[in-house]
């Protein structure tokens, strides 16, 4: 839910492997993130410490996060400021060399992913029967997240097997 949220608003997001050793985390979290999204599970002391100056939020009570969910919506319109060339989302390697190493989408290269005018009649048909959507992996890997926004936009439902929510 955060991953497309933060593509709703126009964020760029970043997966984070659960994988990946303190290092490898402090070189993606390092690459100017302005927040993480954590839950109870991965709001370890040493993510929390990885994360700086980045604000640290959550979906629920998590501790050492602010929890979005804490306040009702106000009710006004989300305002979207992000443009086409704007980076939307950064995919990083496993890291297995030692470093994980980013490229970046942009909304532009991301949009016809959402979009169902656009895209080709063996994807609407295959789309067509994600009435429920069963994700079991990590967040962080973009197939399960356009996957489950594709499910979504077709008004099928996602699930979310509890090893998949701690692997955020």
């Amino acid at each position: 839910a955060a991953h497309l949220a933060a593509f709703a608003l126009g964020c760029v997001v970043v997966g984070v492997r659960p994988e990946w050793t303190e290092s490898q985390l402090s070189d993606v979290l390092g690459t100017r993130v302005d927040a993480v999204v954590v839950d109870a599970a991965t709001a370890t002391p040493e993510l929390l410490e990885i994360a700086g100056s980045a604000a640290v939020l959550s979906l629920g009570d998590c501790p050492g996060a602010d929890d979005l969910l804490a306040e009702p919506d106000d009710g006004r319109p989300i305002t979207v400021e992000a443009r086409a060339r704007d980076v939307a989302r950064v995919n990083f390697t496993s890291g297995s060399s030692g470093r994980p190493k980013g490229c970046a989408w942009s909304y532009e290269a991301l949009h016809p992913a959402f979009d169902p005018a656009r895209w080709p009649p063996d994807l609407t048909r295959l789309i067509s029967c994600f009435e429920r959507c069963l994700v079991f992996g990590t967040w962080s890997m973009p197939v399960m997240t356009t996957f489950a926004g594709r499910s979504l936009l077709i008004g099928g439902t996602v699930v979310v097997t509890p090893g998949a929510r701690q692997a955020l």
